[in-house]
């Protein structure tokens, strides 16, 4: 069963003009971690950014500053739809108390047009 990692962007971006991957560009100890329990267990790991969507975590961005919203919600589903097709199994990584409701419904629902087993862990 091909799995994948999914969590969301961070806040926190080190602020280099010059496009950074994407495991570079966001300063977050929660990203890092699921990036080594991804490798751990086998599975693919990406990041969802409130600009880019889905993202595999050497791909370059450039710096930028905007949280997903609402008005963002049907383009993200699509995109990450047609991105994570290949998947049987996605696992979406929380961290207790964050606000990401949003980001969260973006994969449940992707998820859920292919047909794929979802579950939220906390990290």
């Amino acid at each position: 069963m091909k799995t994948v990692y999914v969590t969301y962007c961070s806040a926190r971006k080190k602020n280099d003009q010059a496009p950074l991957p994407a495991r570079e560009r966001y300063v977050s100890p929660r990203i890092q971690r699921i990036e080594q329990k991804a490798k751990a267990s086998g599975a693919d790991f990406r990041i969802l950014s409130g600009k880019f969507g889905l993202l595999a975590p050497d791909e370059k961005i450039p710096y930028y500053d905007k949280k997903l919203s609402e008005e963002d919600l049907s383009r993200m589903i699509e995109e990450s739809e047609k991105r994570l097709c290949d998947y049987q199994h996605i696992t979406f990584w929380v961290h207790p108390g964050d606000d990401v409701e949003l980001y969260q419904r973006v994969i449940e629902e992707a998820a859920r047009r292919n047909r794929a087993a979802f579950e939220v862990l906390y990290i």
